[in-house]
Formats: structure tokens, C-alpha cells, sequence
């Protein structure tokens, strides 16, 4: 059998504290080390590497040219074993591995974020917006996942001062789109939080690449980008909701809820987390956490 690392969705963006699994007393899986952990990861994969090839050795044919009397002529034939330079070899794969993880990683980083931030990755200011809104949103300690979705859902203007949020959300309410107003959660925490003048310069370098103004530009990309950031990720709380549910109920009742439906119901949000499901917002699993979610935490045994 194979033990699977835990895992967990930060609900207070603080990546170097961020340590999903409640074990690791360390921090060796924080969240900001990851990277440097999987490139560890394969440098020892590279290790095992160089012991297989300690393993390994080349047999160099030698012919015996029958002058030689000391060699018997009923062995036409012998050989001499030479050992693979191994140091040399794992010590190039190794930086190779190294120089290729990083490259891959720092591109694959980027490309995704900037999807979910709308901005252009091919642009010069890419990685420096990208990094200072983590650095924003780490200022905050708003959550992770819903701050983007709350960003994909809101129109641009809303997303400007806590102001614009509320007016934008009272019109969401008046007009019965209570669930919708409900995900902006996490983006009002952001909003209320930040720091004014360094948001508004902000959204003003990223503000072109948003949209034009023109309502296509707008429907186009809230599509691009709530394609990019589910509603829906398997918080710790919602599974324990569902586990709850489904080991304590004993009388099936499809009509109340009953734990298989609870099931099916996350399941269909996961598979396809980036739509909105009616029986999920019923249920809260995209809006804001109860007071205490965030003690249920997981081990390497959970």
C-alpha cells in the first residue's frame, strides 16, 4: 500500500506557515517549499539512479591472438569488466534534472497564474504582477482560492475599494442572486484588507488586459477566468461534513439529504468545479467557512 501526502487548501494565504499536515512539526511541506521539495525529490531519484549504474558493468571483449602461450587455446576468447565513470554520469543527469525541473516549474507557474489573474503571460510585467499580488494577498491573509474566484466573478469596477464590493453585492442581493453574492466572501476580506494606494497601482498596470470596457470584453473574461478558479476545492470541513454525514446517518432519506446524497453532491461539485451547482450553494461549500473550519487539519494516517 502507498501513503499519500496530505493536503489542504489555505483558507489564510500565509505560504511560509501554511503546513497542511498537522505532523510535520518541521514545516518541511509548507506550502512556499514545495518547489524545493520536488527538486529534491528527484535529486534523490537521480541518487538511486547512480546506484543502478554502480550496478552495471561493461564486458570489453579481448582476442587472444594465439602467440600468447600462457593463455590455453581451448579459450580462444576472454574479457576485462570496466566500470561506468557513475560520478560523472549521475553528476550531469543531476543538473540536468535540476536545470530542466526549474525551468519547467518557473514557466508552468506562470502560464497558470496568469490565466487565473487575466493577465498576459507573454508580457514583461507578467511575473512581476503575479508576484505582487501574492504579495498583496499574503498582506491580507485573505483566502486563497476564493479571492481569485471572487476576482473571475466580480465585474472590474466592483473589485476597485470595499465600496464598489458592497454596492456591487446589494445589487447581487436585490436582485434574488443571493448564492452569487454569497461567493464574494473572500474578496471582501481581500478588499477591506489590502493595502489601497498598492491595489489601485495594481489593477492599473493590469487593468488593459482585463478588458476594454465593452460588454463582450467583460462576459469574456469572467468566462476566462472562472474557468481558471474553481468554486469548488475539497476543503478539510467539507469533507468532514460529508464523512460525518455519511457514517452517522442510518436511515437513507434522499428528500432530507441523506448521506449518499451528500456524497453525490460533492462529487458532482468536484467534477466539475468550475461551474456553479445549485445543491452546493444550498450546502455553503463555496461560501464562507464557520468560525473554527480551520482546525480540522490532516495527518500522514488521516
Amino acid at each position: 500500500a502507498k501513503a499519500y501526502r496530505p493536503f489542504g487548501f489555505i483558507e489564510a494565504y500565509e505560504p511560509e506557515r501554511f503546513v497542511p499536515n498537522y505532523s510535520d512539526d518541521e514545516g518541511r511541506y509548507a506550502f512556499a517549499k514545495q518547489p524545493s521539495v520536488a527538486a529534491w525529490n528527484l535529486e534523490r531519484l537521480c541518487d538511486a539512479v547512480a546506484v543502478a549504474l554502480e550496478a552495471e558493468i561493461v564486458e570489453e571483449p579481448v582476442h587472444d591472438d594465439g602467440n600468447d602461450d600462457s593463455c590455453p587455446k581451448r579459450h580462444p576468447r576472454t574479457s576485462r569488466k570496466t566500470s561506468l565513470d557513475v560520478a560523472g554520469v549521475t553528476g550531469r543527469i543531476r543538473n540536468a534534472v535540476r536545470e530542466q525541473f526549474w525551468h519547467t516549474y518557473n514557466t508552468t507557474f506562470v502560464r497558470v497564474m496568469a490565466r487565473r489573474l487575466g493577465i498576459d503571460e507573454g508580457s514583461a510585467a507578467a511575473i512581476s504582477q503575479i508576484h505582487e499580488f501574492l504579495r498583496l494577498l499574503e498582506a491580507t491573509k485573505a483566502d486563497y482560492t476564493a479571492t481569485l474566484r471572487g476576482l473571475a466573478e466580480a465585474p472590474w469596477f466592483a473589485s476597485a475599494s470595499p465600496a464598489t464590493l458592497r454596492r456591487w453585492r446589494y445589487r447581487l442581493r436585490a436582485s434574488g442572486q443571493r448564492a452569487a453574492r454569497a461567493r464574494l466572501w473572500a474578496l471582501e476580506d481581500f478588499l477591506s484588507r489590502v493595502d489601497v494606494v498598492a491595489w489601485t497601482q495594481w489593477r492599473a498596470q493590469a487593468q488593459h488586459v482585463y478588458s476594454d470596457g465593452s460588454s463582450y470584453a467583460v462576459a469574456s473574461r469572467i468566462r476566462g477566468l472562472s474557468g481558471a478558479n474553481p468554486a469548488y476545492v475539497l476543503r478539510n470541513w467539507v469533507a468532514e461534513e460529508v464523512i460525518a454525514s455519511a457514517t452517522t446517518s442510518v436511515v437513507k432519506d434522499e428528500a432530507a439529504g441523506g448521506a449518499d446524497e451528500g456524497l453525490s453532491m460533492l462529487l458532482a461539485a468536484l467534477r466539475s468545479p468550475f461551474d456553479v451547482h445549485a445543491d452546493a450553494e444550498v450546502r455553503g461549500w463555496s461560501h464562507r467557512p464557520a468560525v473554527g473550519s480551520e482546525r480540522v487539519r490532516v495527518s500522514c494516517s488521516s
